[in-house]
């Protein structure tokens, strides 16, 4: 092969490989879940809200909930509740996931892991089953609800421990997992909160 040849065939395979992984880049950038203006914080900690889901009114003992609509809208929409009691208070990791755990029969795909999101330490579980669907003062099942999924987070904030907990149809639900992770990634600390 010629000189020239050569260095322009290098040169083409070079340009393809560039083109090909900035376009591979943009796709996985355009694949992001977007995450909207609105920020929430507490203990110490802040996060964004994943634009397509809804904001819910204010609740007795939580920071935040948000709504989340799947594709089908025969289906009923997810929640996701975020609750902070106080520093020291709410029990530790492990309780509150057995407690997540055992409103869970027939659980299938059950996971855990900690990870860290911008220097804070997040445990995440996840877990599908029937939902007891705990409610009320006293958290008694408020009826079983089939097929159904819960994505959880305990964030060890710096002001105590902040749990997200999101359940709803597992097609809701699974469907939303990256929006949830997104979220995750997003905390940050916040002194004012």
């Amino acid at each position: 092969m010629k000189p020239l040849k050569r260095v322009t065939l290098y040169a083409v395979l070079l340009s393809s490989l560039l083109f090909g992984c900035s376009t591979q880049k943009k796709q996985e950038e355009g694949q992001r879940p977007a995450l909207s203006s609105q920020t929430q914080n507490v203990a110490g900690v802040q996060w964004s809200i994943p634009a397509t889901w809804t904001k819910g009114p204010e609740k007795q003992m939580r920071v935040g909930t948000y709504f989340v609509k799947g594709s089908d809208e025969n289906v009923e929409q997810g929640e996701c509740a975020v609750f902070y009691f106080g520093q020291g208070q709410g029990g530790n990791v492990e309780a509150n996931i057995d407690r997540w755990l055992a409103q869970f029969e027939n659980r299938t795909n059950e996971e855990r892991n900690k990870e860290e999101f911008n220097g804070i330490s997040v445990t995440i579980v996840s877990v599908q089953g029937n939902y007891l669907s705990p409610g009320g003062p006293m958290m008694q099942s408020q009826g079983t609800k089939e097929k159904y999924s819960l994505h959880g987070a305990i964030v060890e904030a710096p002001g105590g421990m902040v749990f997200f907990k999101f359940t709803g149809p597992s097609s809701v639900v699974n469907s939303a997992s990256d929006d949830f992770r997104a979220m995750l990634q997003s905390l940050s600390k916040n002194v004012a909160g």
